[in-house]
């Protein structure tokens, strides 16, 4: 039973250490603000086959899911 305890102990560690890693590497490729003719834009991601809808700023991913909900075209805004 000792022996299967250190185990579960070990594993434990492992998998905090792993979390911490993950959320470093997440924070890492979290959408920052950058400035575009001086004025501050968030930045998104470049496309790559690895990419997650998530991982766009929460703006982006408002828009995706008007355009999925929409059941045609979505005209520009103030037209």
């Amino acid at each position: 039973m000792r022996a299967e305890r250190d185990e579960l102990a070990v594993a434990e560690k492992v998998l905090e250490r792993m979390s911490e890693q993950f959320a470093e590497e997440r924070a890492a490729f979290a959408p920052a603000p950058g400035l575009v003719g001086g004025r501050a834009v968030m930045m998104i991601p470049h496309r790559a086959p690895d990419v997650e809808e998530t991982m766009l700023p929460s703006d982006y991913q408002r828009i995706l899911s008007v355009v999925r909900q929409a059941a045609g075209p979505v005209p520009p805004a103030g037209r």
